[in-house]
């Protein structure tokens, strides 16, 4: 995956443009990837990765980096396209 499709990616997730991802739109988004794979994780278990992934502790949301990052952690770092700029 390409920086550009990561951000794409982010893009659709964060319905209101404002450049975070807040919790709800995390919730709605990973609640409903997880119905599809038939599959359940609770409020709290997505509560908490999204906590860990809001590395700067903003509670505002998560930013494109902290995105990357997570990213990075599920699919490995070595995606193509993606260098630290």
């Amino acid at each position: 995956m390409t920086k550009a499709e990561r951000k794409k990616a982010f893009a659709l997730i964060d319905k209101n443009n404002n450049g975070t991802i807040e919790f709800k739109e995390w919730y709605k988004h990973f609640d409903a990837l997880i119905r599809k794979k038939n599959a359940t994780m609770t409020a709290e278990k997505l509560l908490g990765l999204y906590k860990a992934y809001d590395k700067d502790g903003s509670s505002k949301g998560i930013d494109f980096e902290e995105y990357n990052s997570f990213m990075d952690d599920v699919f490995g770092t070595a995606v193509e396209g993606i260098v630290a700029e």
